[in-house]
Formats: structure tokens, sequence, C-alpha cells
């Protein structure tokens, strides 16, 4: 797609931010011109299927992210609290002497 720069030149650039070199520009021309418009529908469908797909996976990699991220999150804090020292707890215990059953 051209777009006219603010000189008065033209760039050839896509909404994308991506500059396609002519020859690119001049096959795709040709194939779009030579196909029916069922084909050229059916070619944007397609694609757009495609970017819906693409779209869903995003999103699934972004969710397991954030997910493996509170994992980790959670793993640090039960390491925070596995170094800290256990609190002594003791029992105060009595010991006697056996007593013998005699009484003795």
């Amino acid at each position: 797609m051209n777009k006219t720069t603010r000189e008065g030149g033209t760039s050839s650039c896509d909404g994308g931010g991506r500059h396609d070199s002519p020859d690119t520009r001049d096959m795709l021309i040709d194939d779009v011109s030579i196909m029916s418009t069922d084909a050229i529908r059916q070619r944007t469908n397609l694609i757009d299927r495609e970017i819906h797909i693409m779209k869903s996976d995003i999103d699934m990699i972004n969710y397991e992210t954030r997910t493996q991220r509170q994992k980790v999150f959670e793993n640090i804090e039960k390491v925070k609290m596995n170094k800290q020292l256990p609190l002594l707890v003791s029992n105060v215990v009595e010991v006697l002497d056996p007593v013998d059953e005699d009484g003795k």
C-alpha cells in the first residue's frame, strides 16, 4: 500500500509498519487481479480464521505465563518460610525411678 509522505513522496508501508519490496507487492497485485471475487473472499476468510487462531494461542500462552509466574511466586514464598528457623518446642518430663512391684 503506498502512502504519501509529508515531503510529497510515497512510502511503501502497509498498516503493520512493514516495508514490502516492490517485487512482492507486484506479485501480490498480480495474484489478486487474477483471482475471482469468491476466491478473494475465501482467502480473506482463511486469513481471518488464522488471525483468530493466533489470537487464541496468544491468549492461552499469556494465561499459562500468568499461572506459571503465580506458581513461581508461591514457591518463592514457601522457600522463604522454610528458611526460617523453627521455634524450639519441648515438653518437660519428670524422670521417675522405677519402683519394684514389691514396694521397695
